[in-house]
Order: C-alpha cells, then sequence, then structure tokens
C-alpha cells in the first residue's frame, strides 16, 4: 500500500511539474512575441533568413537597374527627336540652291543640337550607372549562389562615340577669316656677351720662402680630359706637364707631381711630359712643396681646367624675336614661335630670358607659341680600347671588373671573343676558362676595334658629362685593365681613350634640367647670365652662342585662318572644283583638300613661287588681267608666309612693303558644302538606326529586370513567410492553452489534496 501511495504522489508531482512549465513557456511566448525554437528550427530560421537578406539585395540591384534603364531609355527618346532634327538640317543643306551665309545658320543650329546630345549622354546617369556613354553596360545581380547564372548582363550604346562622330560633321563649307596686325620692327642684331675668360689661368702658388713656392692644387680635383702644368723657375726653367686620363683629387695631383719632379716616376692616372729636374719636393695634402736650390719667387704653375665655371652675361636686343629666329648656346638652340594668339608682336627679350632660365634650370619647355628649345649634340660617350693577350693554364686577364683564366691556351683573338660575348650577355661561358667579377657599373657595349681580332672597343657614358676612366692601365682598383701570368705579378695593360659627343670638358652640354654646372639667372629685362664649365664665345661654332635673324624688318602681318567661323567642332574641306582667292591668286582643289593643305599650297607660292601642287592648280583671277607668273611674283617679291599652326597662315610684310591693307579674299566651297551635308545625312541615318536598336535593346533588357525582379520578390517573400510560420506565436492558439493548462493544474492540485487525505485516514486506521 506505501509503495502504491509513493508512486501516485510521484505521478502527480511530475504532473504538477510539466503543467507548471508549460504555463511559464507560453507566457513567456506571450509576452515576447516569439516562439520558443528547438535546434533543429533556429538553424531553419538563421538560414532563410539570411537568404531572405541576399533576395533583398538583389531587388535592389534589379530595382536601380532598372532606373538607369530607365533614364538612358528616355534620354535616347530625346536624342532620338534631335538626331531627326539634324537629319532634317543636312538635307536642307545639301540643296545646291542654299546660299552659303543661310547654310552657315543652319550649321551653327547644326552643332548646338549635337551639344544638346552630349548632355543628354552625360547626364543620364544613376548613381554612377551611365548606359550611353561607355562600352561595358551593367552586370546585375539576379540571384544569391554566386554563379554565372545568377549574373545579368545589360548592354550599353556607347552614344558619347556617336557624339564624337557627330561634331566631325558639316553642314557647309569651309570659309577664310582674315586679320592684320601692326607688329614692331624686329631686326636682331648679333647678341653681345659680357664674362670671364677661360682657358690658362695663374695657379695658386705662394713664395713662403725664396727656394720653396708652394702650389695649391683646385680643390675640385681635374676631370679625365683635363690638364695642368707647373713651370719651375731655377737657373734653367722646366716645364712639366700631366695630362690627366683619369679623374684625381686635389691630393693625388699634389702626390703625382711630387714624385715625377723629385724622381721622374710616372702616374696610372696620366702622362706626364717634361723633364724631371729631380729635386726635392713634400706634399701635405693638396699643396705641394718645392725645395729645389735656386728656385725662385718667378716660379709659376697653370693649368686648363674645365671645372672653374665662367659666369657671362647674353644681352638680348630690346626689339622682339620674330617667328623662326633662334639663339643658339653651347648644344642647346632656342627657336622663337609666333607668339600668343595670333599677334605678330613677337617674343620679347624677358619672355626669351625667362624661357631659358627655366629650361637650363627646370628642364621646362615653354608654351609652344613662345618657342621650342632643340639639342644638338649626342650623349656623352668614352671608348677605351684594349689590346689581349695569348695565356697559357693558370694565366688570367681582367678588365671592367671582369677576370677570365684559362682553362686551356687561350690565343688573344680567342680572349677577345671572350670578353665581347661576357660584355654582351653576362651569362656566357667560355671553352677556353672560367670568370670571376662583375661588370664595372656605368660600361656598356663593346665592338672589335677597328676590324681588329685582338683589341676590343669598350664604351661607357655618365650622366652630366663627369667621366671617370673605369679603364686606366694599373692593378690597384676595381676595373683596371691587367694581365697576371702565374706565378708572377699582375702588369698593366695599356688603353687608348677617345671620348665622343659633346660634355663639360669638351663643350657646352645644356640639357634643361640636367646638364652638369649649368645655371641661368634671369638680370634684367633683355638679360640673362649663364653660368658654365665650359668657354663660351661668340659665333656659330659648337660650344659658342649665336643669334640668328631670319624675318626681319616684319612692319604688318595679316593671318589667314583656314576653316569655318562657325564651326564648334571638326575640320572644313576644299571639294574637286572649290577653290579659294587671295590677291587675285586662286587656288582651285582638284580632289578633297584639308585646310591644312590648301595652306601649305599658298605657302609655298608665297615663300619660292611654288605652284606644282598635288592637290589642285594655280591660276591669276585677278579682274586687272595678268599672267600666273606675274600673280606669283607680286606674293614673292612683297610677302613672307608663315604657318602659324591651328590652319592660320600669317602672311608678313617685306622690308619695304609698307602696307597694311589685308589681303582681299573670296572663295567658292559650293561643292564642298554639298558634299559635307550629304555626308552628314548618310551619317546621321545609319546613327538613328543605332540609337533605334538601343532602344529596342534597352526595352528587352526592362521586360527581363522586371521578370526577375517579380521572381525575386516573389521568393524573398515566400521565404518571409516561412520564417514567420516558423519564428512567430499564435496568441489566440496559446491563450486557449494556456487556459487548459490552468485547468489541468486545478486538477493535479485537487488530486494531490484528495490523495493527502486518503493517505491521512488509511494512516489513521493502521495506528
Amino acid at each position: 500500500m506505501s509503495n502504491t501511495i509513493t508512486s501516485l504522489a510521484s505521478t502527480l508531482t511530475q504532473s504538477v511539474d510539466a503543467v507548471q512549465k508549460g504555463i511559464v513557456e507560453t507566457q513567456t511566448q506571450l509576452a515576447s512575441g516569439n516562439a520558443t525554437l528547438n535546434a533543429a528550427e533556429t538553424g531553419v530560421v538563421s538560414r532563410m533568413t539570411a537568404q531572405v537578406a541576399g533576395y533583398g539585395s538583389v531587388t535592389k540591384n534589379l530595382t536601380d537597374a532598372g532606373s538607369a534603364i530607365d533614364v538612358a531609355q528616355s534620354a535616347l527618346t530625346s536624342i532620338s527627336t534631335i538626331m531627326s532634327q539634324l537629319q532634317g538640317l543636312a538635307t536642307q543643306a545639301s540643296s545646291a540652291g542654299f546660299a552659303s551665309t543661310d547654310r552657315d545658320s543652319l550649321n551653327l543650329t547644326f552643332q548646338n543640337l549635337t551639344n544638346q546630345i552630349q548632355q543628354l549622354v552625360t547626364s543620364a546617369s544613376v548613381n554612377g550607372a551611365n548606359l550611353l556613354n561607355t562600352d561595358f553596360g551593367l552586370q546585375v545581380t539576379t540571384g544569391i549562389d554566386g554563379t554565372p547564372d545568377s549574373q545579368t548582363q545589360v548592354n550599353a550604346t556607347n552614344v558619347g562615340e556617336l557624339v564624337t562622330a557627330l561634331k566631325q560633321l558639316l553642314i557647309t563649307g569651309m570659309q577664310i577669316t582674315d586679320q592684320t596686325f601692326a607688329a614692331t620692327n624686329l631686326t636682331t642684331p648679333v647678341s653681345t656677351i659680357v664674362g670671364s675668360a677661360i682657358g690658362t689661368v695663374a695657379g695658386a702658388v705662394n713664395n713662403s720662402t725664396v727656394t720653396a713656392p708652394i702650389v695649391t692644387f683646385p680643390a675640385a680635383g681635374l676631370k679625365a680630359g683635363d690638364s695642368y702644368s707647373i713651370t719651375i723657375n731655377t737657373p734653367s726653367p722646366v716645364t712639366i706637364t700631366l695630362a690627366v686620363t683619369s679623374d684625381m683629387t686635389a691630393a693625388q695631383l699634389a702626390t703625382a707631381f711630387s714624385a715625377y719632379i723629385s724622381s721622374g716616376t710616372a702616374t696610372t692616372y696620366g702622362n706626364f711630359t717634361g723633364t724631371s729636374p729631380a729635386t726635392t719636393t713634400s706634399v701635405s695634402g693638396s699643396a705641394l712643396t718645392l725645395t729645389a736650390t735656386g728656385a725662385t719667387s718667378a716660379s709659376t704653375a697653370t693649368f686648363t681646367n674645365p671645372a672653374s665655371s665662367q659666369t657671362q652675361t647674353i644681352t638680348l636686343p630690346t626689339t622682339s624675336m620674330a617667328q623662326g629666329n633662334s639663339l643658339t648656346i653651347g648644344n642647346l638652340t632656342f627657336t622663337a614661335g609666333p607668339g600668343p594668339g595670333t599677334t605678330a608682336a613677337g617674343i620679347s627679350p624677358s619672355q626669351v630670358s625667362a624661357a631659358f632660365a627655366n629650361y637650363i634650370n627646370n628642364g621646362v619647355q615653354p608654351d609652344p607659341s613662345i618657342g621650342t628649345f632643340t639639342t644638338t649634340t649626342s650623349a656623352v660617350a668614352q671608348v677605351q680600347t684594349i689590346t689581349f693577350r695569348d695565356l697559357a693554364i693558370g694565366d688570367s686577364f681582367s678588365a671592367g671588373g671582369l677576370t677570365f683564366t684559362a682553362t686551356a691556351t687561350t690565343t688573344a683573338a680567342q680572349l677577345s671573343t671572350a670578353f665581347l660575348a661576357k660584355i654582351g650577355n653576362s651569362d656566357s661561358l667560355s671553352q677556353y676558362g672560367t670568370w670571376s667579377g662583375s661588370k664595372v657599373g656605368g660600361l656598356g657595349a663593346a665592338v672589335s676595334a677597328g676590324g681588329s681580332t685582338t683589341s676590343i672597343a669598350w664604351s661607357y657614358s655618365a650622366a652630366g658629362g663627369q667621366l671617370t676612366n673605369l679603364l686606366t692601365t694599373g692593378t690597384t682598383s676595381t676595373g683596371l685593365a691587367s694581365y697576371t701570368l702565374s706565378g708572377q705579378s699582375a702588369v698593366a695593360v695599356p688603353s687608348t681613350i677617345t671620348k665622343i659627343g659633346m660634355n663639360a670638358n669638351t663643350g657646352t652640354k645644356i640639357t634643361g634640367g640636367s646638364a652638369y654646372g649649368v645655371s641661368a639667372t634671369v638680370t634684367s629685362s633683355n638679360t640673362f647670365s649663364l653660368t658654365t664649365i665650359d668657354p663660351l664665345t661668340t659665333g656659330s661654332d659648337p660650344g659658342g652662342i649665336a643669334l640668328l635673324s631670319q624675318n626681319s624688318n616684319t612692319t604688318t602681318r595679316n593671318t589667314l585662318t583656314f576653316t569655318n567661323t562657325n564651326l564648334l567642332a571638326g575640320t572644313a574641306n576644299l571639294f574637286p572644283g572649290d577653290s579659294v582667292t587671295i590677291n587675285g591668286l586662286t587656288f582651285t582643289a582638284s580632289q578633297t583638300t584639308t585646310p591644312q593643305q590648301v595652306l601649305d599650297a599658298f605657302k609655298n607660292v608665297i615663300n619660292s613661287g611654288d605652284t606644282d601642287n598635288l592637290y589642285g592648280s594655280f591660276a591669276n583671277t585677278d579682274v586687272n588681267g595678268g599672267s600666273l607668273t606675274g600673280k606669283v611674283s607680286e606674293f614673292t617679291n612683297y610677302f613672307t608666309a608663315i604657318d602659324l599652326g591651328n590652319n592660320v597662315l600669317a602672311i608678313d610684310n617685306k622690308p619695304g612693303n609698307t602696307s597694311t591693307t589685308p589681303p582681299t579674299i573670296a572663295w567658292n566651297t559650293q561643292n564642298a558644302a554639298i558634299a559635307n551635308a550629304n555626308k552628314a545625312t548618310q551619317v546621321i541615318t545609319g546613327q538613328i538606326d543605332t540609337v533605334s536598336t538601343a532602344q529596342a535593346s534597352l526595352a528587352a533588357a526592362t521586360a527581363g529586370i522586371q521578370a526577375q525582379l517579380n521572381n525575386a520578390t516573389n521568393i524573398k517573400n515566400g521565404m518571409q513567410k516561412t520564417i514567420d510560420a516558423i519564428a512567430n506565436i499564435d496568441p489566440t492558439a496559446l491563450q486557449a492553452n494556456l487556459q487548459q493548462l490552468n485547468t489541468q493544474q486545478s486538477v493535479d492540485y485537487y488530486l494531490v489534496s484528495q490523495m493527502n487525505t486518503a493517505a491521512a485516514a488509511i494512516l489513521s486506521i493502521f495506528r
């Protein structure tokens, strides 16, 4: 009996707990509005929620794409309307009886409409997406699986290219505008130069004692190609000269001279001439003390040292430089431009000075209307000739940082061939020996020297013309040429040095922004100073200064512009039968002729009397009559023609021609106008078809995008409903369930009470 009561009590207790738990869960769900999910349900909701977010992005992409298509479609509709107007204008202008002034007015309207199309193209953009000015279109994400199938391409129509083509169209012929300008006298004499001479300069010789003059060498040392001489005025004067073949410091100069003066010892840096007096010397840094008995204070030292700079003042004329005038300094030539705009005032001295200073110091070319700088010398290079010798096994030969060690008997020709191959290709090997070392920086190509089989010519270069002898004979530094016989000391190999090109040691090399030791400063309105390391002399020789006046005494400039005055873009042409007349000289085109070709034809006639032309023929159509030859002579005697660029021809009066009357100009471009208008009609017709095709393509794209948008929206909404069904509560059902649980709880409490009463009665009986 006791077990039965215990079992019943346990069952009732469990029922009470379960009901209580159900009541709590139901009340919690009612309070939060969310269903209580198990692990499986939570996983489903999380996965589907992410998919809903993905389809949300898809629908936004599709909506944005639809907006971009709508904007592009609207713009194309407007563009199509405008192009129909353009087609009508071109058709109207193609009439042979249309007056040229009316056609010009139509052309202006034509160009304005073209600009409207360009504005429509530019503004047809949504969030940076523009389907009318690109070749790539839009790629729209229509799914969430990341596969190519979930990407849709919306094709674009590059109407921007159509606009470019439209802007090249004309519905009028070529016209010419003319202007006349007064000009200053452009006579330009050769400039004067004020500056220090350079060449033999007194060295620093201090007579501290009568018998011990001191020579102090240049602090900058000497470069290869320089020379330095010392004359010792003993009772029998002796002059010793060192021709430097490799850069030397001041201390090295002092040591070298000391050794030669005292014992006749040569130096690896150059070649001495003059007899050694075998007198005592001493060296302290860059100072050489001569202690020769009998040496007097009259002892002198002279040197030629291009590293000593000079400052020269270039004085320009106070008048301007005409177009074509040039100023040459060393290897640098400035050629004057036409001047800003179409003015004939020339290039002022201050503009010339500023242009030189900016180019020399900064390497910046001036505006082409001011002028242009050109250089006329080749890059600096040095070639050294090395002659090889036969090698036995174990012998070696070194040059330029490369060392060849023979593993077999090697002839001089074979060694030369091996070096040529190695210099040209660092990976090259030889069957006669092995390589070590690496080529010294700056060394370049090598070739057989003068066809020799045993000598090579090896070149190298350095910026700014500062050359160092990388192959100087000797054995004490990397790169020197020498050979070593097995078991013996290294032996120096003589090397002939030849310099090629103009550089700081052989002539002024002024290359904008990179010249060594060259600078310029504007000093006044018509002068600028030039600091160089080479002598500059007046004249036209290399390294000198020359100012050339090609167009002097110009008093009047007439400019003719071969184009269309109403033209916003594009280029007009002459067609067969069209003509241009200047002062009775008529050019009639025999084939399609560009404005530049017409300009060149007149320029050639005016400057050289040449009437032969591939594109047409000349005739004298002057109302006063006369021959073509006479009319051409009239031009060549009184005018000079200059091409100012941009289809502008300047006709300058020659000296003695003081007329300021502009040339009389006439033209007949009826054929060109009709041809241009017909061409425009054809092009526009094709472009209208292109726009129509683009509209159809975008309409199809709109339908496709809308269908995909509907599909994505439906999928998204369906998933959301599934999520809501799992995760959301049904309040009515929960309230009913809560009521049932409360009822069950009351029943359970009643049964517990009855069980307790029964248990007490039974217990009483037993007692």
